[in-house]
C-alpha cells in the first residue's frame, strides 16, 4: 500500500511539473505574441507617420512649386526635364525625427496646348505643363521606416481675355436696363448680382469666395428685377438663392449643373504672375532699373518696342524716336500734348496726351511687336492727367495692345476692323464719335469699339456708396439716352484706380444701351500682344511607392 501511494505522489508530481511548464511555455508564447503584436501595432504606427511625413514634403512641394510659378510670367524655362528644388535652391523640408532622403521637383516634358476637358474651366484652352514630386522619408530610432509618394502636378495657363469678366477683386453687377453677358465670369474674391430690370448670365459663373444674390454692403441702392443663369442645357433658371443658404453648394449643381461654382465646390484663386504679393497694378507701373527679371518680364512697360514718355518716343533700348514725319510739306505728328477735357467724375480738367493711331501707322513708328506703353506726369495743380487714342477705327491687322497707368480715354469707333486688340490702364473711359473738348452738355452718338481691357475700377464703401460695377467699368461723360454703345471684347479689373478715384455718380451722364458681348475671335492663335495670363496650380494624381 505504501509503495503504491509512494507511486501515486510521483505521477501527481509529474504531472504538475508537465502542466506547469505547459503553462510557462503559453504564457511566454502569449508574452511573445503580445509583444510581436506591439512591435506590429508600433510598426504600423511608424509607417503611417512615415507616410504622412512623406505626404507633408508633397504639401511642401507644392506649395513652394506654386510659389515659383505665380512669379514667373512664363512656365519655369529649362531645356531638359531638370529637378528644379536643385536649380531654384528650394530648401529640403524638416520634420523633426524624419530625414528626407529624396525630395525633388521635376519638370516633365514640355509645354503643352490643350482644351481644359472637365471642370469649371472646361472649353477653355490652357498652356500646361506637368511637374513631378517625390518624397521619400526615413524615420529615426533603431528601427527605421521610410515612405515615398510621388504627386503629379500640372501649371495651367490660361490668358485673361479668354474671359468676358476677370475680377481679382470683389464683382457687382448692378444694371438698370437690362444686361446680358455672354461669356465666362470669375472674381477671385465675392460676387455680388443685382438689377432694376434683368440681368442675364449666358455662361460659366465661378468665383473664389462666394456668391451673392443682393448688392454689397455700403451700396444703398436695391433692385427688384430679375438675375437669371443658364444652365447646361442652354435654360435660363433664376437665381433667387445664394451662398448664404446652407445647401447652396448643393443647390447650386442641381440648379445650373456645374455652371455656378464658388468656394463651397472648391474654387480657387487664378493669379496673374507677379513678384510683388497683390499688387497686380504693377504690370501698367513705368519700369524701374531695379526691377528684378520676373518683373521685368510681367510690366508692359519692358515689353513694349515704344515707349511715349511726357509726349518723347523711346525704343526699348531707352534710345529717343522722332515720331514726326512730313506729309504735303507739314511736319506731322501722331502724339498731341496741347489738348484738355473736362471730367465731371473727377470734378477736374484732364491734360490729355492725344494719340492719333492713324498718323502713328501712317508715319511707320508703330512698335515692331504692336506693344505701345504711353506715360504722362506733367499735369497742374487741379488738373489730371490722360491718354485719348484717336482715329483709331482701324487697327494694324497684326494688332496693337496700349498700356498706359494713367486714366486712358477712347474717343469715336475704335478697331471696327477686329485686330487682336487690348488696352491696360489705370481708367478706360468711352467717349463717342459727336465728343467735342470743353465743359458743357454732351450727346453721344452711336459707337463701336472692338477691344479686350483691364482697367482700374472704383469699389462700393460704406463711406463713399456704390462704385458703378461693371456696367460702369468703361466710364461716361456724356448723355447716352437712346444711343447704342456696342462693345466687343473682354472687361476685366485686376486692380482699383489710383489716379482716376472720382466716384461714380449717376447725375453725370446718362447710360448707352449696352449691346456688349464676349468676342470668341481673341482665342490663342489671335491674342493680344502682350496679354496677361494666369496661372492655376492643379493636382492631376498620385502615387505611393516607386
Amino acid at each position: 500500500m505504501k509503495n503504491r501511494a509512494v507511486s501515486r505522489r510521483g505521477i501527481a508530481l509529474v504531472a504538475v511539473i508537465i502542466f506547469t511548464s505547459i503553462f510557462v511555455i503559453l504564457g511566454f508564447s502569449i508574452l511573445s505574441l503580445a509583444e510581436t503584436e506591439i512591435v506590429l501595432a508600433q510598426r504600423e504606427v511608424d509607417s503611417k507617420k512615415a507616410f504622412y511625413a512623406a505626404e507633408a514634403g508633397l504639401e511642401y512641394g507644392v506649395a513652394k512649386l506654386n510659389n515659383l510659378l505665380g512669379e514667373q510670367r512664363q512656365a519655369i524655362d529649362l531645356d531638359d526635364e531638370g529637378d528644379i528644388s536643385a536649380r531654384y535652391e528650394v530648401p529640403l523640408p524638416i520634420i523633426e525625427d524624419f530625414t528626407f532622403d529624396v525630395f525633388t521637383i521635376e519638370k516633365v516634358g514640355d509645354v503643352q496646348t490643350k482644351v481644359i476637358e472637365s471642370g469649371p474651366y472646361k472649353g477653355m484652352e490652357a498652356l500646361i505643363q506637368k511637374y513631378k514630386i517625390t518624397s521619400e522619408v526615413t524615420s529615426g530610432g533603431s528601427k527605421p521606416v521610410s515612405a515615398r509618394l510621388v504627386q503629379w502636378v500640372e501649371d495651367q495657363r490660361f490668358h485673361l481675355f479668354q474671359f468676358a469678366t476677370f475680377y481679382d477683386h470683389d464683382l457687382e453687377v448692378e444694371p438698370g436696363p437690362p444686361m446680358t453677358i455672354s461669356g465666362r465670369i470669375h472674381s477671385n474674391n465675392a460676387i455680388y448680382l443685382e438689377a432694376a430690370s434683368i440681368l442675364s448670365i449666358d455662361s460659366y459663373l465661378t468665383c473664389a469666395r462666394n456668391i451673392y444674390r443682393g448688392s454689397k454692403p455700403g451700396d444703398p441702392r436695391s433692385g427688384s428685377g430679375t438675375v437669371e443663369i443658364k444652365d447646361a442645357d442652354g435654360v435660363y433658371q433664376v437665381m433667387d438663392f445664394d451662398s448664404t443658404d446652407a445647401d447652396w453648394a448643393t443647390k447650386a449643381l442641381e440648379t445650373w449643373d456645374d455652371r455656378v461654382q464658388s468656394q463651397a465646390h472648391g474654387i480657387s484663386t487664378l493669379k496673374v504672375p507677379m513678384p510683388i504679393e497683390d499688387d497686380q497694378i504693377a504690370i501698367i507701373k513705368p519700369g524701374e532699373t531695379d526691377d528684378s527679371e520676373a518683373l521685368k518680364e510681367a510690366r508692359l512697360y519692358w515689353q513694349a518696342d515704344l515707349r511715349i514718355i511726357d509726349g518723347v518716343g523711346y525704343d526699348k533700348s531707352g534710345n529717343v524716336v522722332d515720331l514726326t514725319y512730313e506729309k504735303d510739306a507739314n511736319s506731322v505728328n501722331p502724339v498731341d500734348m496741347t489738348k484738355t477735357l473736362h471730367s465731371y467724375r473727377e470734378g477736374k480738367d484732364i491734360k490729355i496726351t492725344e494719340i492719333d493711331i492713324s498718323k502713328l501707322e501712317e508715319s511707320g513708328k508703330l512698335p515692331d511687336n504692336r506693344i505701345l506703353y504711353v506715360s504722362t506726369h506733367i499735369a497742374g495743380a487741379g488738373e489730371q492727367d490722360g491718354v485719348r487714342l484717336v482715329n483709331g477705327s482701324a487697327l494694324p491687322a497684326s494688332g496693337l495692345t496700349v498700356a498706359t497707368d494713367n486714366p486712358l480715354y477712347i474717343q469715336g469707333d475704335y478697331n471696327l476692323n477686329k485686330a487682336p486688340a487690348s488696352v491696360l490702364c489705370d481708367a478706360i473711359n468711352i467717349l463717342s464719335n459727336s465728343w467735342q473738348d470743353g465743359e458743357g452738355s454732351h450727346y453721344a452718338t452711336g459707337t463701336e469699339i472692338n477691344t479686350c481691357f483691364a482697367a482700374g475700377h472704383s469699389p462700393t464703401s460704406e463711406a463713399d456708396g456704390y462704385g458703378g460695377g461693371l456696367e460702369n467699368l468703361p466710364r461716361f461723360h456724356e448723355n447716352w439716352s437712346g444711343m447704342n454703345l456696342r462693345l466687343r471684347g473682354s472687361m476685366n479689373s485686376l486692380w482699383s484706380s489710383e489716379i482716376a478715384t472720382g466716384q461714380w455718380h449717376d447725375s453725370d451722364y446718362s447710360p448707352p444701351n449696352r449691346d456688349w458681348g464676349f468676342e470668341a475671335i481673341f482665342n490663342l492663335s489671335n491674342l493680344p500682344p502682350g496679354t496677361p495670363i494666369l496661372c492655376r496650380t492643379h493636382r492631376s494624381s498620385w502615387r505611393e511607392g516607386l
